[in-house]
């Protein structure tokens, strides 16, 4: 239940980043949420590069989240939606994935809410790059995403 409200706050929280891109384009934008601050801080298109990142993630990483919650104190959570759906073939993920939710918390290992096409389930799977290479993996710093104003990150 925890989770379905966590999803949900998520969601509400990460819309208003993309709600003026056509909809076929916000497929393919990447939302940084910052934890601390409470807000999504970053916008930016999914490039190849960085959505081949995320998939070897998914692809190396195939181990259940054993925790009862997803509550991350700081960091960021970053929702990378796929334009096409994506399959993995390893027997942890149940169906094509649509979209992750990939937790940075510092000096952890890096954690992915997966959502399914068709099932309307989804998996949590601690990745085995911590937070940092994560980041790296996907072009983000960590300086930039505090330093900076949101309106100067966010796309038009």
């Amino acid at each position: 239940m925890f989770h379905a409200k966590l999803v949900m706050l998520l969601v509400i929280l990460l819309a208003p980043a993309v709600n003026d891109v056509p909809e076929k384009e916000s497929r393919s934008v990447v939302s940084v949420f910052s934890v601390k601050q409470e807000k999504v801080v970053l916008a930016t298109r999914l490039t190849p590069d960085v959505q081949q990142n995320v998939i070897q993630a998914l692809e190396d990483s195939p181990s259940h989240y054993g925790g009862y919650t997803l509550e991350p104190r700081s960091g960021w959570i970053a929702h990378v939606p796929f334009a096409s759906p994506i399959a993995i073939p390893d027997s942890i993920y149940s169906d094509r994935i649509k979209e992750v939710y990939v937790y940075l918390e510092p000096n952890q290992n890096a954690k992915a809410l997966v959502f399914y096409v068709s099932s309307g389930k989804f998996t949590i799977v601690v990745l085995k790059p911590d937070a940092e290479s994560m980041m790296r993996k996907m072009n983000l710093r960590a300086e930039s995403l505090e330093e900076s104003a949101p309106s100067e990150q966010l796309l038009p």
